[in-house]
C-alpha cells in the first residue's frame, strides 16, 4: 500500500472507532432516560401513600392543640404504645372538654390517644419509605448492569483498534516515515558522512504535508508511541512525505510571508544540501536570482558555497544591474547548450555522451515580491523558463506575499485549479504552508535545515570542485580601469579588500546599517596596506562625482602618497595631528551634514540611494589613520556641554550621517585607546571590525566578542594571526553576526601611483555640474594640510591675500595689523590675529627651540612690515637667537644691544607715553631676561643731574569713557586690564597734586625695569608694540613680568605648570616638537612655524634652489 492508502486505512479505523462509540453513547443516554422515567414511577406511587398518612397526622394533631390549653400533659415521641387512628372518638370527647379548667381529666385523655395515634400513623411511614427504598434500589441495580455491558462493548472496540495501531500495519508506515525522514533529514552525521561517493535517488524531498487522522484523544498517546515524531498528538496530524522526481525537471511555486520566511529558506536549503547527498557537486549548480534583496540571504549558512569557486551555487547578482548581466548570462550558456544537445533533453544527452561531457543540471531559485514583474516578460528569462524541462532545470518561483498569503482569499480556489504539472505552496495570515494535492490545500511543513554549516564539510565539497587559486594580488584578480558613473540608481559602496579561504574576493558593504567600520593592527600588521586596497577600490569603482573622499592621517606618513598621486576623488587630505583639526573636521562633516538633511527634507528623500543620480550629492567617505590620536582629544571634550563635546557632536554624526550618505573607516594600532574619545552609542555603530595582528586583547576588544562567542577556529587565529591577515565581524542583512578569517589583497610597487595617474590624465574637472560625461568631473577644490612638511612664508601669501577679503579689512582700523604667526594646523589656509592700537596689545613668544621662535619672529615682522611702520630690537648679546643671525637674518633691524641704550629708549618711550604721543613701531625684546638681571645691579638714581619740578602727569580720561571701552573690547580679561589701567593713571595724577616728585633726567644706565613694564602695559594704546621672546617657560616665570601686559601670547611645547602660567591653560603640554600654540585668552588655535631661508626648522630647509628640502 501507497503512504496515503495506509493513512486512509487508518483513519477509516478511527472513523469505526468513532462510529461504535457514537452508538454506544446513544445507547447509554436511552439508558439513562429509561430508568430515569422508572425510578420516577416508583417514587410517585409511594409518595401517595406518605401523602396520606401526613394528612391524617395533621387531624390527630388538630384535636391536641384544642386539648393541650386544658392539660398540662405534652406530645411524647417514645414510650407510647401505638393505636390505630379513630377521629371520631376523638370528636366525640372534645365536646366534653371543660374549658375552664387548666387539669381537666378529659382534655388528658384526648393528648394521651393523640400520642398513640401519631405513634402508629409514623410507625407506617416508616414502613412505607423502607419500601420505597428496596423498589429504587432494584432498579438502579438492573440499570448498572446494563451499563456495565455497554462499557464492555467500548472496550472491547477500543483494544481492536489499540491492537491495530500496535499492529504491523502501522509499524510498517512508521518505519517508511522513518527512513524517508532519515534518508532526507540534515544533521551532523549528514555532514559526518558526507563524500563524493553517491547512490543516487529519485526522489527528492521537499517536506511533509500534514495529514489530520480523526483519533479519538485517548488514543493519542498510542499513536504517538507508534509514529513517534511524525505525528503531533496537539493538531493530530501525520507528516506525509512530499517531493519530486529528479529524472525530470519540476516547476515549484512558493508562497511567503513575513512570518514564515525563514521556514521557508530553511527548506531550500536543506533541498540544496539534499541534493548534495545523492549527486555530486559536478553535476548541479544552483542559481539564486533574488529582485528583492540582490542577496544571499535565502542560502543562509549555505553563502559560503555562494563565492564561486565552490563550483556547484553560482555568484550571487547584488544589484539590479548584476542580476540582470546574471541572465543574460545563463541565456546565453543555454543557447550553446542548445546548439550543442539539438533536440534531444540534457536528461537524454547526459545518458548517452561521456562523463566529462555531461551539462550540469540546474536548480533555480527566484525570489520576487508579489508586486514585481511578470519574469516571463523579460526575453532572456523568458527564455530560459520556457525551456527549463529541455535543459534539466528544476525552478523554484519565491513570491513574498505582502498581504498575509493567498489561504482563505480568491485566489486560493485560482491556484487549485491551476495545471497539476507544477507544485505549488501558498501560505496564510499566520506563517502556515499549504501545499496543494489534487482537490484541496494541506497543511505542509519544511525539512529543517542547520545554521551553520561545519568547516571540514566546507573542506571536502570545496576538495571535490577547488579551481586553481588566484591569491591576493589586487590587480591580478582586477584589471585596472577609470571609474565609471552609476546606471539608474546609485551604486552600492561594496570594497573588495580580501579572500577567504575558497579564494573567492570578499566585499566589504557600507549600506545601510555597515557604514562604518574599524581597522585595528599594530604596527607591521599590514593596516596601511589594507587601507591603500581599499582607497584603490573606492576610486577605481566609483566616479569622483559619486564618492568623495575625505582622508586625515595622524601619522602623517602613510597617507602622504596621494598628496603627491591625488586622484580626483579627494577633498580633504589632512596630514595633520592638531587639536583644531579635530574640532575643524567634526565641524566640518556636521555642517555638511545638517545641509544635507535641508536639502533631503526639501526634496522628500530619506536616503542617499533616492537622490537623483543627476544631482551632484557624492558619497562622503572618511578614512581616518591612527584614530587614537583624535580619539584622546575628543575624550577630553567629554562632557563639556553642547557645542564644545566633540565626542557627542561625533556620536550624532554617526547616528544621523549614514543617510544623507557618510561612510567612515577609523583605523589604529590600538583599540582601547582608539574608542576612548568615542560614546558607547558611537561604538555601536561601527558594526563592521577588521582586526589584525596584535595581542589577544586588543583583537577581542576590536570584534567585541564575549568569551562564549570565540569557536576554538577563531581562538586559534587570534593568537596567531600572521600579518596581511585579518579577522572581519560584520553583520548579516538579517542581524546575523558573522567573523571570517582572511587574507587581504595588496598592490604592489608603483601600482596604485600608476592608476591613480591614468585616471588624473583620462580625466578632467569641471565647475558645471550639469557635465555629466564619464571623463568629467566636478571640481572638488580639493584641501591638503601637511603637517610633516613647513610651507614658507612666501608661498602662503596667496592664501593670506585671499582671506583679505573686503568684508575683513573693513572691520579693521587704519593701525590695526594682520599678523600671520605660522601655518594653521586645521582647515583653515591663514588663520591671522589682529594687532591694534590699544591695552596689552603685545606679543610673548615662550619656549620651542631657537630656530623655531626665531620663525615665528620672522613671520610676525614680515606680517607688520606691510604697514611701513619702523621695526627696532632691544637685544642682549648673549641671546642665542641675537648672537646666531644678527649678522644675517636679523641685520637689516636697527639693534640696541647696550643698556645705556635701552634705558634712554625706554625713558623717552615714557615720557611720549605720559604725553599721548602717538608712535607706530614695533620693538623685540631677545634676551631680555639677561637684561632684567644686570638691570637689577644698577642705581635707580640718575647719573647726570636731577631736579625737582612739578610732575607733567596729564589728568585722566573721563569714567565714563573708560567704562564704554572697556565694554566694547569683547575680552573680559582685556576690560579688567583697561580698568586696572585707568585706576592707577587716577592714583598717579592725584599724587602729583599733593606733592612734588624727584624726576630723574638722564641717558645713562639705571634699573629700568619698572618702567620697562610701565610702558609695555600703556605704550600699545598709543601705537607702540612689544614683542618678548623667551626660550624657556621658567625665564618669563622668574622676571615677573605681567603677562596681562600681552595679549597675544604664542607658546610651544612646555611642562603643564608653565603650559597654565603661561597661557592659562595646559594645551601647550599637549602640543607636539615644533608646534605652538595662539591664544588671546579667547581665541586658541595651534600653527607650524614658516620656513625661511638660513632658518633651518624641524628638520627641513630651503635649498639654494628654493625647495624646501629634509636635512641631511
Amino acid at each position: 500500500m501507497t503512504i496515503q492508502e495506509q493513512l486512509c486505512k487508518l483513519n477509516n479505523t478511527f472513523e469505526k472507532l468513532h462510529s461504535d462509540f457514537m452508538r454506544f453513547d446513544s445507547e447509554k443516554r436511552n439508558l439513562d432516560s429509561k430508568y430515569t422515567s422508572l425510578l420516577l414511577q416508583v417514587k410517585v406511587k409511594y409518595q401517595q401513600e406518605k401523602d396520606r398518612l401526613e394528612a391524617q397526622k395533621e387531624e390527630v394533631l388538630k384535636y391536641y392543640r384544642i386539648a393541650k390549653d386544658n392539660s398540662n400533659k405534652e406530645l411524647v415521641h417514645s414510650g407510647v404504645l401505638p393505636r390505630q387512628p379513630n377521629l371520631a372518638k376523638l370528636n366525640t370527647m372534645i365536646e366534653q372538654v371543660n374549658s375552664y379548667s387548666r387539669t381537666d381529666p378529659v382534655a388528658g385523655q384526648i393528648i394521651d390517644l393523640c400520642n398513640a395515634y401519631i405513634a402508629y400513623l409514623e410507625d407506617d411511614i416508616r414502613k412505607i419509605n423502607q419500601r420505597e427504598s428496596d423498589e429504587i434500589k432494584k432498579v438502579l441495580n438492573s440499570k448498572e448492569n446494563e451499563a456495565k455491558n455497554l462499557v464492555q462493548k467500548k472496550k472491547k472496540v477500543l483494544f481492536d483498534c489499540e491492537k491495530y495501531l500496535h499492529g504491523d500495519d502501522v509499524k510498517n508506515l512508521a518505519a517508511l516515515f522513518e527512513m524517508i525522514h532519515n534518508s532526507y533529514e540534515i544533521t551532523p552525521a549528514y555532514f559526518n558522512s558526507w563524500s563524493q561517493k553517491i547512490k543516487r535517488k529519485r526522489m527528492m524531498l521537499l517536506g511533509f504535508s500534514q495529514y489530520l487522522v480523526d483519533v479519538p484523544q485517548m488514543l493519542c498517546p498510542v499513536l504517538k508511541g507508534s509514529l513517534g515524531h511524525h505525528f503531533d498528538e496537539n493538531s493530530k496530524m501525520v507528516n506525509c512525505p512530499c517531493g519530486f522526481t529528479t529524472d525530470t525537471s519540476e516547476k515549484i511555486f512558493v508562497e511567503y510571508t513575513d512570518f514564515n520566511e525563514v521556514q521557508m529558506k530553511q527548506g531550500i536549503q536543506a533541498l540544496i544540501l539534499n541534493f548534495l547527498r545523492y549527486f555530486k557537486p559536478s553535476e548541479y549548480k544552483v542559481s539564486v536570482y533574488d529582485y528583492i534583496h540582490y542577496n544571499a540571504d535565502v542560502l543562509g549558512p549555505l553563502y559560503v558555497f555562494s563565492t564561486g569557486k565552490n563550483g556547484f551555487i553560482d555568484i550571487i547578482p547584488t544589484d539590479e544591474k548584476s542580476l540582470k548581466q546574471k541572465v543574460a548570462m545563463i541565456a546565453q550558456y543555454y543557447r550553446k547548450v542548445e546548439s550543442k544537445i539539438g533536440t534531444q533533453s540534457v536528461y537524454d544527452f547526459n545518458k548517452s555522451c561521456k562523463p566529462e561531457e555531461r551539462i550540469p543540471l540546474r536548480i533555480l531559485i527566484i525570489n520576487r515580491g508579489q508586486e514585481n514583474f511578470d519574469l516571463l516578460q523579460e526575453p532572456e528569462m523568458s527564455y530560459v523558463l520556457n525551456n527549463a524541462k529541455k535543459y534539466g532545470i528544476t525552478t523554484l518561483c519565491l513570491v513574498k506575499s505582502m498581504d498575509g498569503g493567498s489561504k482563505g482569499k480568491d485566489r486560493e480556489k485560482k491556484f487549485l485549479a491551476k495545471a497539476a504539472d507544477s507544485i505549488r505552496i501558498i501560505s496564510d495570515s499566520t506563517g502556515g504552508f499549504y501545499i496543494k494535492n489534487d482537490v484541496e490545500w494541506m497543511k505542509f511543513k519544511w525539512i529543517t535545515s542547520v545554521n551553520s554549516i561545519p568547516a571540514d564539510f566546507v573542506i571536502k565539497v570545496e576538495t571535490a570542485v577547488k579551481p586553481a587559486e588566484i591569491g591576493t594580488k589586487y590587480f591580478k584578480r582586477y584589471r585596472p580601469k577609470m571609474p565609471a558613473r552609476s546606471q539608474g540608481k546609485r551604486k552600492p559602496v561594496l570594497i573588495p579588500f580580501a579572500i577567504n579561504e575558497d579564494d573567492q574576493v570578499m566585499e566589504c558593504s557600507f549600506e545601510n546599517e555597515l557604514f562604518a567600520a574599524y581597522i585595528n593592527g599594530a604596527a607591521g600588521s599590514g593596516k596601511s596596506t589594507l587601507l591603500h586596497t581599499i582607497i584603490v577600490g573606492l576610486i577605481m569603482n566609483y566616479h569622483p562625482d559619486e564618492l568623495e573622499l575625505w582622508l586625515l592621517d595622524f601619522k602623517m606618513t602613510e597617507l602622504k602618497k596621494y598628496a603627491d598621486h591625488r586622484p580626483p576623488h579627494i577633498k580633504y587630505l589632512l596630514l595633520e595631528k592638531s587639536e583644531d583639526l579635530v574640532f575643524d573636521i567634526v565641524d566640518s562633516l556636521e555642517k555638511e551634514m545638517n545641509s544635507r538633511k535641508f536639502i533631503f527634507s526639501q526634496n522628500g528623500w530619506h536616503k542617499l540611494s533616492d537622490v537623483p543620480t543627476s544631482v551632484y550629492m557624492p558619497v562622503i567617505f572618511i578614512i581616518i589613520d591612527e584614530f587614537a590620536q583624535m580619539s584622546q582629544i575628543l575624550k577630553d571634550t567629554k562632557g563639556s556641554g553642547v557645542g564644545s563635546d566633540y565626542a557627542m557632536k561625533l556620536e550624532n554624526i554617526l547616528r544621523e550621517g549614514r543617510a544623507v550618505g557618510f561612510k567612515f573607516i577609523f583605523s589604529s594600532q590600538t583599540y582601547s585607546d582608539g574608542v576612548e574619545g568615542l560614546t558607547e552609542s558611537a561604538k555601536k555603530q561601527i558594526q563592521q571590525r577588521l582586526a589584525m595582528k596584535n595581542t589577544y586583547q586588543e583583537i577581542k576588544d576590536t570584534l567585541a566578542l564575549s568569551s562564549d562567542a570565540i569557536s576554538p577556529a577563531i581562538q586559534n587565529a587570534m593568537n596567531t594571526l600572521p600579518p596581511y591577515e585579518s579577522l572581519f565581524k560584520w553583520l548579516t542583512p538579517d542581524g546575523t553576526l558573522k567573523i571570517e578569517h582572511l587574507r587581504n589583497m595588496y598592490t604592489e610597487g608603483n601600482q596604485v601611483d600608476d592608476l591613480i595617474d591614468q585616471i588624473v590624465l583620462h580625466m578632467h574637472c569641471t565647475s558645471n555640474l550639469q557635465i555629466q560625461d564619464e571623463t568629467s568631473f566636478v571640481d572638488k577644490k580639493p584641501v591638503l594640510i601637511d603637517g610633516a612638511q613647513p610651507k614658507t612664508f612666501k608661498s602662503q601669501i596667496s592664501y593670506y591675500k585671499a582671506y583679505e577679503t573686503s568684508d575683513v579689512l573693513e572691520e579693521l582700523d587704519d593701525d590695526d595689523v594682520l599678523i600671520y604667526p605660522g601655518v594653521p594646523c586645521s582647515f583653515s589656509i591663514a588663520r591671522p590675529f589682529t594687532m591694534m592700537n590699544g591695552s596689552a596689545e603685545n606679543i610673548l613668544i615662550v619656549g620651542g627651540n631657537r630656530e623655531n621662535e626665531l620663525s615665528v619672529v620672522l613671520s610676525i615682522l614680515n606680517s607688520y612690515s606691510r604697514k611701513r611702520n619702523p621695526v627696532e630690537i632691544w637685544a642682549s648679546e648673549k641671546s642665542s637667537m641675537y648672537k646666531r643671525y644678527k649678522a644675517s637674518i636679523l641685520e637689516k633691524y636697527d639693534a640696541k644691544i647696550f643698556l645705556d641704550d635701552i634705558c634712554d629708549e625706554v625713558n623717552q618711550i615714557k615720557k611720549k607715553v605720559q604725553k599721548r604721543v602717538n608712535e607706530n613701531r614695533l620693538i623685540l625684546v631677545l634676551g631680555y631676561e639677561t637684561i632684567a638681571q644686570e638691570l637689577e645691579l644698577l642705581d635707580f638714581e640718575p647719573k647726570e643731574k636731577e631736579s625737582t619740578v612739578s610732575t607733567n602727569i596729564e589728568a585722566p580720561e573721563d569714567l565714563s569713557e573708560v567704562v564704554a571701552r572697556a565694554k566694547a573690547c569683547g575680552n573680559p580679561e582685556e576690560g579688567r586690564r583697561i580698568i586696572e589701567d585707568y585706576n592707577k593713571r587716577v592714583a598717579e595724577y592725584e599724587a602729583s597734586r599733593n606733592a612734588e616728585k624727584l624726576i630723574e633726567k638722564h641717558i645713562g644706565e639705571y634699573d629700568a625695569r619698572d618702567d620697562i613694564e610701565w610702558i609695555v602695559k600703556r605704550a600699545s594704546s598709543l601705537g607702540t608694540h612689544f614683542v618678548f621672546c623667551f626660550e624657556q617657560g621658567k625665564d618669563f616665570i622668574n622676571i615677573k613680568l605681567d603677562e596681562r601686559a600681552f595679549r597675544h601670547r604664542i607658546a610651544f611645547a612646555m611642562s603643564r605648570d608653565d603650559s597654565n602660567q603661561i597661557i592659562g591653560n595646559r594645551k601647550a603640554n599637549e602640543i607636539g616638537e615644533g608646534v605652538c600654540i595662539y591664544t588671546d585668552g579667547k581665541n586658541t588655535f595651534t600653527m607650524h612655524p614658516h620656513l625661511y631661508r638660513g632658518v633651518p626648522c624641524n628638520g627641513w630647509q630651503i635649498d639654494d634652489d628654493g625647495k624646501v628640502v629634509q636635512r641631511v
